[in-house]
Formats: structure tokens, C-alpha cells, sequence
């Protein structure tokens, strides 16, 4: 049986144990970043809930901006770091077939 397969049926082994330490060594930073970052915008809403209610709607406009914004440069830098990957994987393989 394969390391994958034996993943997906959910077994627990000692062969699979260093996996699931690095996968939790990963994952657990991010899982605490994800709390934090809910946790300041649920402070954030509480703060400006007190101002009123065209506070908040501005608050989440500006969220969704924001947000889009940030977005669109992330799938410029994605476009970018795809055109040097396949200039990359272009040299390599010309390397490997010369």
C-alpha cells in the first residue's frame, strides 16, 4: 500500500508519524494567524460598532476594496512567477536534452 493510500484510509503509523509532525509544524503557525487575524477584525467591528451604523457599512465597503486590491496585485505577481517558471523548466529541459 502506498504512503498516500495509507493516508487517506486514516491510518496511524510510525512511518507516518514524522509526516504528520511536519505537517503540524506547518500548519499550526498558520492556523494561529487565521485565529488572530478573525480576532482583530471581530475587536475591529466591535470598536467601530459603537460609533454607529454607517460606520460599520463604511468599514465593510472599505473591506471589500481593500480586499480587491490586494487581490489584484497578487495575481499580477502570479502571472509573473509563472512566465520565470516556464522560462525555467524551458532551460532545464533544454539543459537535459543538450
Amino acid at each position: 500500500m502506498t504512503e498516500l493510500a495509507q493516508l487517506s484510509a486514516g491510518s496511524f503509523n510510525h512511518k507516518n508519524n514524522k509526516f504528520y509532525r511536519q505537517m503540524l509544524a506547518i500548519a499550526l503557525p498558520v492556523m494561529i494567524q487565521n485565529f488572530l487575524s478573525s480576532l482583530l477584525n471581530l475587536i475591529d467591528t466591535v470598536m467601530v460598532g459603537r460609533l454607529g451604523e454607517v460606520e460599520i457599512a463604511a468599514v465593510g465597503i472599505d473591506v471589500v476594496y481593500g480586499l480587491t486590491v490586494i487581490e489584484e496585485i497578487a495575481k499580477c505577481f502570479l502571472s509573473l512567477l509563472r512566465l520565470k517558471s516556464g522560462r525555467w523548466i524551458k532551460n532545464v529541459t533544454r539543459n537535459l536534452t543538450a
